[in-house]
């Protein structure tokens, strides 16, 4: 019994012992542990193996009399965690998957970047991450940035911007809304959860914003981070159209890398398979990681046909 897979519903689920298997697992991201999870998706149940050595959360709703597992907005990766320092291997990772209950009709569902693609059987998405080893020097890590970052870096210093940390998570919010509401739509009724999650997790010490302000003190360029002991995660920014004129971002993650090199083993930048996004990425040096977005469909014939 010791090493069978239980189900556990949520108020069965021993957060400490989650949260310990997370923080010391392959890829101990704070989005994975007990207190993120209560906010993105309140109801969320567990499959855990060998006394929370193991462990994979299930993210879910119901739509009319449909039990479904979702991938929430602000969750990137998910899957099998292990805290045996072992990635998860094809057996394994099979093995949670069909543990997965059957009223559950449909999954649409992250696995992680420790999984190999290789050992999950089942049709899935690739999806890429992008990830920079920052556990060595500042001028080390400088030294693989591309011509274009370098002068857009340039250009920042000659607009003028300093870095700017004074914000509270509901202005921090606030800006987010303005300059994302048209680009990020499918946000639009999410913002109050992200004030949650930015709260929540300032008061942790698991979270920051830093921002850049122009000449004039007016902020041209936002972004909300993640971190603890092993990474520092970007979750989600924004900039003005001056912002985007002067190089915001480029000045902020770089005040970022400035701030954990030597601290942090990696800088997380939470994506993206956008090109643009991805061409951005690249130019700070970073490594590109995958993973797969899964979909099984257990609905009946007649509703099958609607999601394909």
């Amino acid at each position: 019994m010791r090493y069978m897979i239980r189900y556990l519903h949520h108020s069965e689920i021993d957060k400490e012992r989650w949260d310990y298997c997370i923080s010391n697992s392959n890829l101990p991201v704070v989005y994975m542990l007990s207190w993120y999870l209560d906010i993105v998706a309140p109801q969320w149940d567990a499959l855990v193996k060998d006394d929370y050595r193991v462990v994979m959360p299930l993210m879910w709703r119901k739509k009319g009399f449909i039990k479904y597992v979702f991938q929430p907005l602000i969750v990137q990766q998910s899957g099998v965690f292990t805290v045996t320092k072992k990635n998860p291997d094809r057996e394994l990772v099979n093995e949670f998957i069909n543990a997965i209950p059957r009223r559950f009709r449909y999954l649409d569902y992250s696995l992680n970047e420790t999984i190999a693609l290789e050992h999950y059987a089942g049709n899935h998405i690739l999806r890429k991450n992008h990830v920079l080893p920052i556990d060595k020097s500042y001028d080390a890590i400088a030294s693989g940035y591309s011509r274009r970052c370098r002068r857009n870096l340039n250009k920042a210093n000659q607009c003028k911007l300093h870095e700017y940390k004074n914000f509270s998570p509901a202005e921090a919010v606030d800006f987010l809304r303005l300059h994302l509401k048209k680009k990020i739509p499918a946000f639009n009724n999410y913002y109050h959860t992200l004030q949650h999650i930015i709260e929540s997790a300032i008061e942790r010490d698991m979270g920051s914003i830093i921002g850049a302000v122009g000449p004039g003190g007016e902020i041209t360029g936002l972004q909300f981070n993640l971190h603890n002991h092993h990474r520092c995660t970007m979750v989600i920014c924004a900039i003005t159209e001056f912002g985007h004129y002067s190089e915001s971002m480029y000045f902020i993650i770089d005040r970022i890398i400035r701030k954990y090199a030597g601290q942090l083993k990696e800088l997380d930048f939470f994506g993206s398979n956008i090109p643009s996004v991805e061409f951005f990425n690249l130019s700070f040096g970073v490594e590109t990681r995958y993973y797969a977005r899964i979909k099984v469909n257990r609905l009946p014939f007649y509703l099958r046909l609607l999601k394909r």
